[in-house]
This record gives structure tokens, sequence and C-alpha cells, in this order.
């Protein structure tokens, strides 16, 4: 949750951006953030879903308009689970 929140900073920063440096900064920060879920988590649901994440959110970046848009996630992974909760209390 704290890595997929550091993706979402990074998105919220993007608002605030001005230069193609400080937007190439926010990029790479995606990249380690990336990295660190690789490297630390322990599902393989968990780590396709931050990369996901982190992909959806560096397009959002690069997108000339992104200023004036909203980033709204929308987890895979969040949606199998629901899924199957509500199959399990049917």
């Amino acid at each position: 949750m704290v890595l997929k929140a550091l993706c979402q900073a990074m998105v919220n920063l993007n608002y605030a951006c001005i230069n193609q440096a400080q937007q190439q900064t926010l990029l790479h920060e995606l990249q380690l953030i990336e990295r660190a879920g690789e490297e630390n988590l322990s599902y393989q649901e968990l780590i396709d879903d931050l990369v996901a994440m982190c992909e959806q959110a560096k397009q959002f970046i690069l997108d000339e308009d992104a200023q004036h848009q909203h980033f709204n996630y929308v987890s895979e992974f969040a949606a199998n689970i629901r899924e199957a909760l509500q199959s399990q209390s049917s």
C-alpha cells in the first residue's frame, strides 16, 4: 500500500510539474518504486498490480494534457478480489 501511495504521489506532483527535467525525475522515481516492489513484495499478484499502476502513472505523466485530467488507477487485482469475495458470500 505504501508503494502504491508513493506512485500516486508522483502523479500528484505532476500537477505542479513545470518543466521536462521535473517530469523526468518523476518518471525515474516511478522506476525506483517499481524496483522496490519487485524486490520486496512477497506475492507476484501484488508486484504485477504495482507495476501496472506505475506503468499507467508513467503514461499519464507523459500525456501532454495530464495536468488537466484526473488520474484514476483501476486495479484488476482489486477487482478480482472483490469478485471472489462476492462469489463466496453468495
